[in-house]
């Protein structure tokens, strides 16, 4: 056994190869990309995600069993379909608790989600193969050659660093800066001493647990030892749970020796499964799911043909569905092959459309047109395209905005009836006018007092009198250009109009030309010039300022409120708007046409400083990005409305946020309905069986 602590990306397996090594282009591949769990100081390394390149798509097998399909997450099972709608080859499963990838031409990719892959190909391929899995020859002494990497490449090594720095990958910006480069023979760390002894005795209990596979290898000549001596290295050196360790030998002993056992107890490695489902040590190795609800006819297929595993299993009149258990009923989209939970998103890869899968059963999704910000760009960031802001700007991509220039101060409804000073750091004060007090953010009119040296106070006796104060700012040393400006026992240094506080605590100019929201220049025909505290537009040649765009330094926007605090002065925006006071435009985030929420389902509510939230309406609820309708008629539901007759009263879903009440079969409606504390009452009588309506 070795143990190659690589961080890099590598090729497993492919097709293509003699003798060991490529001779020409893969039909498929499969990549392995290692990490160290962003510890630095870590000298092993981890299982992070599987790359399956097949067919000309590219499939990422990652932790949690997360699947994504040409950078989109997709949910199991998927059987993709080409642009003409046939299936291109290769479907993704769920198969004895692992994802099982499949292709028609006999490669299977089990994963298990955390720390074990599984390549296996059938004998067409025999001696055509070449990676870290070996040759495919039935002659194991022969499988360490050297890939094209390392030198002498094609040749056979007994080092297993070198062997396994052959076979790294470029794949770029994925293996990050834990990957180094080069060809090295040096040994892989080896765990020794107490430590040994220790992890030795600690895995040593696995012997017990397992005794009746262990059994089971030996009758075919396998030993369990090689699973003891992994368990020692991994717990040794890279701190691995037991119960994970134990977890991946119970797969083992189930699906390649049959061996079942009881193993998990509650004060040793217990399992919690979630809502609506449950455990069990041998499991059918298929689940009944939103796409394939039939296991009988998956098991008549051969698609099961599979030993039994543990797993979490969903009750009865259940369905899994992307690892939750559902109401058939509840099931969502199926389109070109691929399954969309009620509420789940997806984003075209140029962002020009935004689909949603909205009602169960659908074989197509809710499209509606997308775009992103002018300051925006469309990007691919977890597992999904979006719209993302440029660096500098902040939003959801759809609206930008520079807010690292809008300061406290600028923002509507701060220090109403008072000044607000900038601090350093991004804090700020409020100072009440003459005759204000503050409360929460804003200043609340109640005692003024004639003299400017007197404030008002709330003496021992509960009564408000005025006393004079010292000024607040003697002594107070500020930084150049800037002011000390004091008021209620406080004091604070102010940068003079134009410039604002860096982070060393220096008063700077803001430079307005660098960021086309602090200035209206026209770039196309112009150019904006940066001065101290302000900005002036220049023309280029043949062109004059037109003064109903240009700028005029220190002027304030029609939509901003000019404010002079005896110091200076200084443009707010004014309530609705939003910039530093010279721009402020419309803060329109909820303006029909410019948010995504559905208004039959939601209500728009502005995020500040920008953006919005789509707010779920009275009788639904949020699943994934949609407001979707309650199920009050469903007893596991958590918005199942039960009633006072029966156990418990029906009702009769209507599928659009409302419901009606209906009694038992063997009961009946004396007319009288009403609504209390949001649970239907509906008032019933017991049918009399010898009862009979009159002709």
């Amino acid at each position: 056994m070795h143990h190659f602590q690589g961080a890099c990306s590598y090729t497993l397996a492919r097709d293509g190869c003699s003798d060991g090594k490529p001779t020409g282009p893969a039909s498929f591949e499969v990549v392995q990309k290692n990490w160290r769990k962003n510890r630095p100081a870590s000298v092993v390394t981890w299982t992070k995600e599987i790359l399956v390149k097949v067919f000309g798509k590219t499939v990422v097998l990652r932790q949690g069993m997360r699947v994504v399909l040409d950078g989109q997450l997709v949910n199991l099972p998927a059987e993709p379909l080409d642009s003409a709608g046939r299936p291109l080859g290769f479907t993704i499963r769920f198969f004895e608790g692992n994802v099982l990838l499949t292709t028609r031409f006999g490669l299977y990719v089990k994963w298990n989600g955390d720390d074990r892959i599984e390549v296996k190909v059938e004998t067409p391929f025999k001696r055509q193969m070449c990676g870290l899995c070996g040759d495919f020859d039935n002659n194991a002494s022969n499988d360490w050659v050297l890939g094209p990497v390392c030198e002498p490449s094609g040749n056979a090594t007994d080092n297993a660093r070198l062997f396994g720095d052959s076979w790294r990958t470029d794949t770029g910006a994925m293996d990050g800066d834990e990957c180094k480069p080069g060809c090295s023979e040096t040994p892989d760390p080896e765990c020794v001493g107490n430590a040994h002894e220790r992890a030795k005795t600690t895995c040593n209990r696995l012997r017990e647990i397992f005794a009746p596979c262990a059994a089971a290898m030996a009758a075919v000549k396998d030993s369990f030892d090689v699973y003891i001596d992994s368990c020692v290295y991994d717990t040794c050196l890279g701190g691995v749970d037991l119960c994970q360790t134990a977890t991946t030998i119970a797969a083992v002993c189930q699906s390649r020796y049959n061996s079942s056992s009881q193993w998990r107890r509650a004060d040793f490695c217990p399992k919690t499964c979630g809502e609506n489902q449950h455990y069990e040590s041998c499991a059918s190795p298929c689940q009944p799911t939103c796409v394939q609800p039939n296991v009988t006819a998956l098991m008549a297929s051969g698609l099961c043909a599979g030993r039994c595993t543990e797993a979490c299993v969903c009750n009865e009149g259940y369905v899994m569905t992307s690892g939750r258990c559902v109401r058939p009923s509840r099931c969502g989209c199926q389109v070109d092959g691929l399954y969309y939970n009620i509420g789940d998103m997806m984003i075209k890869p140029n962002c020009t459309e935004r689909c949603n899968c909205t009602s169960p059963g659908a074989t197509s999704l809710t499209c509606t047109s997308y775009g992103c910000h002018k300051y925006g760009f469309c990007g691919f960031e977890n597992d999904m395209y979006d719209c993302h802001c440029k660096k500098g700007f902040h939003g959801n991509g759809v609206v930008c905005d520079d807010t690292n220039l809008i300061t406290p101060c600028m923002r509507p409804n701060v220090c109403v009836n008072g000044i607000c000073t900038e601090l350093p750091q991004g804090k700020y004060r409020c100072d009440c006018r003459s005759g204000y007090e503050l409360r929460a953010d804003a200043c609340s009119g109640k005692c003024k007092c004639l003299e400017p040296t007197f404030s008002a106070t709330t003496g021992p006796d509960g009564e408000l009198r005025c006393v004079q104060v010292q000024d607040a700012c003697t002594g107070v040393s500020c930084p150049a250009n800037s002011t000390c400006q004091g008021a209620n026992g406080g004091a604070g240094c102010v940068c003079n109009f134009g410039l604002h506080f860096n982070p060393a605590g220096e008063c700077v100019d803001i430079r307005e030309c660098e960021n086309p929201l602090l200035n209206d220049c026209d770039l196309q025909n112009g150019r904006c010039v940066d001065l101290v505290g302000a900005y002036r537009c220049e023309c280029s040649d043949g062109f004059s300022l037109d003064s109903a765009t240009g700028s005029t330094p220190g002027l304030c926007s029609s939509n901003a409120t000019c404010v002079f605090d005896g110091t200076n002065t200084r443009c707010i925006c004014k309530s609705g708007y939003v910039g530093n006071g010279r721009i402020c435009v419309a803060d329109n985030s909820c303006t029909a046409g410019t948010h995504t929420c559905d208004v039959a389902t939601s209500t728009c509510v502005p995020r500040k400083p920008i953006g919005f939230d789509c707010e779920c309406k009275p009788g639904f609820h949020k699943e994934g990005n949609l407001c979707v309708d309650n199920d009050e008629c469903d007893p596991a539901s958590p918005y199942f409305r039960p009633g006072v007759c029966g156990d418990p009263l029906m009702a009769k879903d209507r599928g659009n946020s409302t419901y009606d009440c209906r009694c038992p079969a063997d009961q009946l409606d004396k007319g009288v309905e009403s609504c209390a504390s949001g649970v239907c009452v509906h008032f019933c009588q017991k049918v009399d069986p010898c009862w009979t309506r009159a002709p």
